[in-house]
């Protein structure tokens, strides 16, 4: 099985286009993806394709319908995302395998792509570039120092070694959906799992007693109230919280239940809380 990944970019100007790519060797128009590096995460792989190939450094949006076939004698699985521009390096096209980009609308995205599997992918992006949706990452803290092993204040508790060595990724995760907004349990094993982020992006920590465990008040008219964002949000606290959250957000329960250390649950709603998708990343 070969795991890859890749993106539907688009932007409006009086209407809505959508990037497609040119491959000389191949010479066929298809959309920026590529194969995954071993034990690199799919969102990471996303962000990281579509820049080597277009220059374009984009933020994911909604996740799309996995796309399967077969690649010679091996099968295939790309992970898409419906994902909006950030910046460009416009000398990075041509390059090795891409000669051309090219904004089209839909209609010339169907009349130009070369495989059927990719205009299908890009007419279910068309169908929810309207969506006034929100994006909510919910973040475990990485893994910490025992309990037992530590004497002070539990508030106090670092992150292991391990713990720090999770925060990388984790930051690359928050990037690739443009994290623009950090809330934190006032835990230290908290803060300090997203803090790099945090300060990488000039961004405050916000501290949210709400967040900490066993906060009787914390209800799901306290996390709609808490998650109301209008740029996407990271939300880091603790696992019997996360389990909470899952109380409130039944599409996700399953994700949310025992989430590992320094995993990652993205929801996308819609206005109305209305859960449209959701995504789990482990590290």
């Amino acid at each position: 099985m070969i795991l890859a990944a890749g993106t539907v970019l688009v932007r409006k100007n009086t209407h809505w286009q959508v990037l497609i790519i040119h491959r000389h060797d191949r010479n066929d128009w298809s959309l920026p993806k590529g194969k995954a590096e071993v034990g690199e995460n799919l969102a990471i792989a996303a962000v990281r394709e579509t820049a080597e190939e277009t220059g374009y450094q984009v933020q994911l949006r909604t996740p799309l319908t996995k796309v399967n076939y077969l690649h010679g004698d091996t099968q295939k699985s790309v992970n898409y995302w419906l994902a909006t521009e950030v910046s460009h390096d416009q000398t990075t096209v041509p390059n090795d395998e891409v000669d051309e980009i090219r904004w089209v609308s839909l209609s010339e995205a169907s009349q130009l792509l070369t495989y059927p599997r990719d205009i299908k992918v890009v007419a279910e992006a068309f169908g929810l570039v309207d969506a006034q949706s929100s994006t909510i990452l919910i973040v475990r803290h990485a893994n910490s120092t025992k309990r037992e092993t530590f004497t002070g204040d539990d508030l106090d508790r670092p992150l292991s070694e391990l713990g720090f060595k999770q925060l990388a990724e984790l930051s690359q995760i928050l990037q690739a959906y443009g994290v623009r907004e950090v809330v934190s349990s006032p835990a230290v094993r908290c803060v300090q799992t997203v803090e790099p982020y945090a300060l990488f992006q000039n961004l405050p920590v916000k501290s949210n007693d709400l967040l900490l465990e066993d906060q009787p008040s914390f209800n799901r008219a306290a996390w709609i109230n808490l998650s109301k964002n209008n740029q996407p949000m990271a939300v880091c606290s603790h696992r019997p919280v996360i389990d909470l959250i899952g109380t409130f957000e039944l599409d996700a329960k399953d994700l949310l239940t025992n989430l590992e250390p320094a995993g990652v649950v993205v929801l996308h709603r819609l206005a109305n809380s209305e859960l449209l998708a959701c995504e789990l990343h482990l590290i």
